[in-house]
């Protein structure tokens, strides 16, 4: 899954014929405008990264954060989406065929996601990137200082659920 950050955001016109009419959008057009709606502002502010005990040693130590203002989109960029990157370019598509439609993109490496947003920027004139480490723990905590969304412990049927339909081990 990747979700995108902007650091700046130009509004697009579209285009218009002689008579000044709004001609139809092309899919890449139509795109731009899907993910401009997304894009939401991140308020500035601070927080604790990492973990002051488990996790990893790459969560270690706990350390406060300041964070400016930014935005990021809503919702990670869909399969759909994807693909008419993939089309417009030419690449091999993604096995994102599997779900597709409005599900989020999956088995994009950090090189596919970054080919997106170069291609993205190149269509529009606008400045998205990949959200840093901490901007994605710091929109996706939306204030809350818990271990996870849902509370402290982790609950067995609370995490892992496609890993168990997958046959591989939950925790």
């Amino acid at each position: 899954l990747f979700v995108m950050a902007v650091s700046a955001c130009h509004s697009a016109e579209p285009a218009r014929s002689a008579t000044g009419a709004a001609q139809p959008a092309s899919s890449a057009a139509f795109l731009f405008e899907q993910l401009k709606r997304d894009m939401v502002v991140i308020p500035a502010g601070r927080f604790e990264m990492g973990s002051a005990s488990g996790g990893g040693e790459d969560e270690q130590p706990l350390h406060g954060v300041t964070m400016p203002s930014f935005m990021m989109a809503k919702h990670e960029v869909s399969a759909s989406q994807f693909a008419i990157f993939e089309q417009a370019t030419g690449r091999t598509r993604a096995s994102n065929s599997q779900i597709g439609g409005d599900h989020p993109a999956t088995n994009i490496s950090w090189d596919d996601a970054n080919a997106f947003i170069d291609w993205l920027n190149g269509l529009t004139g606008t400045r998205y990137r990949l959200p840093s480490e901490a901007e994605w723990e710091y929109a996706a905590r939306g204030g809350s200082t818990v271990a996870y969304w849902w509370g402290e412990s982790c609950v067995p049927g609370q995490v892992n659920e496609l890993i168990e339909k997958l046959g591989g081990e939950v925790l």
